[in-house]
């Protein structure tokens, strides 16, 4: 639901830029939390704490996932004067996989995956059934693995999405959700391993 959110959200948006400036913002400031919450241990024995550079909190892979869609367009053949089909889809195909090869660098949750779902989502845009299709397809090839029933779920609230914003406006708050609900697992986990 996240990627197809992404996607739609960057096709509503009035404001691109800072569309994807607020998801590096949210990942930098998601991810001291996330370090905490999940590394902690880990970066403890490095001596890196609170940091762990070895994993990403999942805002970073949104937000290069947000790059990619912008060059996508950038590098389609519309915006080509020539008109060049090949070369814009060759730049379209390279701008992706340097991008997804970044996301599996810097080991950012769910890497390249995260990245060529919420691509799945954009390039069918105009499509309900083609999105949930391709995104069932790219599923079963990145993982191997069957849809699950939440998956399905989450297929049928998106063929059931109008197209339209809803009227509840709760953008920040669930960006703020995430670094947020991570901290309190932590220090619930932590007050109660030192009860136990």
């Amino acid at each position: 639901l996240f990627c197809f959110l992404l996607a739609e959200g960057y096709l509503h948006t009035k404001n691109r830029k800072r569309y994807i400036g607020m998801m590096l913002v949210f990942a930098i400031i998601s991810e001291i939390p996330f370090d905490i919450g999940f590394f902690s241990n880990f970066s403890m024995q490095e001596r890196t704490f609170p940091f762990y550079w070895h994993y990403q909190n999942v805002f970073f892979t949104l937000f290069l996932s947000l790059v990619s869609l912008v060059c996508v367009d950038r590098f389609s053949a519309k915006s080509d004067k020539r008109n060049n089909k090949i070369k814009s889809i060759l730049l379209q195909i390279i701008s992706v996989a340097v991008i997804s090869i970044i996301a599996e660098v810097i080991h950012c949750d769910y890497g390249l995956v995260g990245v060529l779902f919420v691509l799945a989502f954009y390039v069918c845009r105009r499509n309900r059934l083609y999105q949930i299709l391709l995104f069932i397809l790219s599923y079963m090839v990145a993982t191997g693995n069957q849809p699950t029933i939440f998956i399905m779920i989450a297929c049928i609230l998106i063929l059931l999405y109008n197209g339209k914003r809803g009227t509840i406006k709760l953008k920040y708050s669930v960006y703020a959700f995430y670094p947020i609900h991570i901290s309190l697992l932590y220090f619930v986990t932590v007050i109660l391993g030192k009860l136990i």
